[in-house]
């Protein structure tokens, strides 16, 4: 993990360190994604951007130094991904009869509309099987979210194609989804998908007693996307090819990502390694204080190393010994368009206490009331009422004249 500063850094390992410099010219760096060669010391393969390792390296074909290096057996690795199936509700009986051509248009509308809401959401489209698709998260690039991106793609999804359908006529036109957490090989380059494992069959089931315009999700995608999207549980359902019967449940709506969704239930384990980082982070906190200047902090790191965990202990910490301080949390998610100001939208609709789908009226109604609570003054609320309801209602605001002698601003403590 690092804070404010991310180095490059440079690969050094997974080879014999060379004695001269042509035998550093022996080796490469070959990629076992598409084959490429790359000089030592790449991270990325130039070709196709894939991280580069230890077990890529390779001497060169033909070289003095040893034999000819074998060509690359791509090999399955297990990945920890989300997939999401989704299908048409009697998609048979809907296109009995229909044209060829017809059904072939209507096809290659629906994939390339779920292809987008997928993409959209930082998702591959494995593949199409017949009138489904396939998703899957996790299975190039894992990030932390990966659970709730495919959540609320197979809400966009599902949803977009009843309005595809009325939009063309075809009211009866559905889909369901079902989403799946968990272990699958990863068939990097192989044409029959990008994924294998129990874990497509089993969102294919979970589909399959969805009713029609919803997505069920098992229990682990339940539980990593439980503070950012509402469930209700539908019981237990026998699934085709399983053993035991399967608790599931519905996503009903986002409930959005403003809340503390990084702290987990019963979290009692002691915070270790972290020390230094939390020490430079409180004492930068201090110095704000003092100083009455602003500080930026940047905590990077790959998944699963422990950033949300020191914004947890930070939190604590600041809240024992700093009560007046306000802390205001929001997001701006990877995916998604028009995310230029989606962070501070969040804070402020944490601040109101709005759910995501609160907009419009009920919004700039919480608005008007709360606001008198932080100004006071009439004209100063004039003045900043309209331009911070902006971020809630999404709608466009005259910008104020700018010969005006006035001057306005929000501030806040974080």
């Amino acid at each position: 993990m690092s804070l404010q500063y991310l180095g490059a850094g440079r690969f050094l390992g997974g080879y014999p360190e060379p004695s001269t410099p042509s035998d550093r010219r022996d080796w490469v760096m070959r990629c076992q994604r598409c084959g490429t060669s790359s000089p030592i010391g790449n991270r990325f393969c130039g070709n196709c951007g894939a991280p580069l390792t230890a077990s890529d390296v390779a001497r060169r074909v033909g070289t003095a130094a040893g034999p000819a290096a074998v060509p690359v057996q791509l090999a399955s690795e297990l990945r920890w991904v989300s997939v999401l199936f989704v299908d048409l509700v009697d998609y048979t009986a809907l296109t009995h009869s229909w044209d060829a051509g017809d059904i072939r248009d209507m096809l290659a509308a629906y994939f390339e509309l779920a292809r987008g809401i997928v993409g959209r959401y930082g998702g591959e489209v494995a593949k199409f099987i017949g009138d489904a698709v396939v998703a899957v998260w996790g299975s190039q690039t894992i990030r932390e979210d990966d659970a709730e991106r495919s959540v609320r793609a197979g809400l966009d999804v599902v949803e977009a194609v009843a309005g595809f359908g009325i939009d063309h006529g075809w009211s009866d036109l559905m889909a369901r989804g079902g989403v799946v957490t968990g272990r699958a090989a990863l068939l990097p380059g192989a044409d029959e998908g990008l994924v294998a494992g129990d874990i497509v069959n089993l969102a294919s089931r979970i589909q399959s007693v969805a009713t029609p315009g919803s997505v069920l999700v098992d229990h682990v995608t339940m539980r990593a996307t439980r503070r950012a999207v509402g469930y209700a549980s539908t019981g237990d359902h026998q699934l085709k090819g399983l053993p035991k019967r399967m608790r599931l449940w519905t996503a009903l709506r986002v409930l959005g990502s403003g809340r503390d969704g990084q702290r987990q239930d019963g979290l009692t384990t002691s915070f270790v390694g972290r020390e230094r980082e939390l020490d430079r982070v409180t004492s930068l906190l201090r110095e704000t204080a003092n100083s009455r200047r602003a500080q930026l902090v940047a905590v990077t790191g790959q998944a699963g190393i422990g950033k949300s965990r020191l914004v947890s202990e930070f939190r604590t910490h600041v809240a024992g010994l700093v009560p007046s301080v306000a802390w205001h949390r929001g997001r701006c998610p990877s995916y998604g368009d028009g995310l230029a100001f989606w962070a501070l939208s969040e804070m402020l609709r944490g601040l109101l206490g709005l759910e995501e789908d609160e907009n419009g009226a009920a919004a700039g109604v919480r608005l008007t009331e709360q606001l008198p609570q932080w100004i006071p003054d009439d004209d100063e609320r004039g003045f900043v009422e309209p331009r911070v309801g902006v971020l809630l209602q999404g709608e466009t605001v005259t910008s104020p004249d700018r010969n005006s002698s006035r001057h306005g601003g929000c501030s806040s403590s974080d």
